[in-house]
């Protein structure tokens, strides 16, 4: 059954296109979010594995931190355990879940818009999947001005 993951929780799918009330909310550290969440990707880090659950935090309202992605590991039963925070670039926009690398680990793809009042370039920052749920560093590469969503798909490749 498909549940459906928002910004307050997730709600579990009764089959029928309904969901149960009240939203699963997410462990946030002392309960508050911190900073404002710019986009949700529900990925299976390992075959048969629970589902976890990605966001990436702008930091646009906290000076501090230019941004974030925060991963909730998924607990099997519809609920998520206390979260890992990975660097993110300068204002993070959206994120995909998919298996960017050779090896079958699923990697996180975030598009960093970057702060237009400095006039710096967007990017794309690549946190690599190591199978188990938790990510490398990123690698970053350059993404022009006002880069918008990542996607993802098979090719055929060389």
């Amino acid at each position: 059954m498909p549940d459906l993951a928002s910004p307050d929780g997730v709600k579990l799918g009764l089959g029928d296109g309904t969901f149960r009330s009240p939203s699963i909310a997410l462990p946030w550290p002392d309960g508050v979010v911190p900073g404002s969440i710019t986009s949700i990707a529900v990925f299976r880090p390992a075959p048969g594995g629970s589902l976890d659950l990605a966001v990436t935090l702008s930091g646009a309202d906290v000076p501090a931190d230019p941004g974030s992605v925060v991963v909730f590991p998924g607990a099997g039963d519809g609920t998520f355990r206390a979260p890992a925070s990975y660097p993110a670039g300068i204002d993070p926009m959206a994120l995909v879940a998919a298996d960017f690398r050779p090896g079958g680990a699923v990697d996180l793809a975030v598009v960093d818009a970057g702060p237009d009042v400095l006039n710096v370039r967007g990017s794309v920052s690549l946190l690599r999947g190591l199978g188990d749920g938790t990510f490398r560093s990123r690698a970053t590469s350059s993404a022009g001005a006002g880069p918008t969503s990542p996607s993802a798909t098979r090719g055929t490749g060389p």
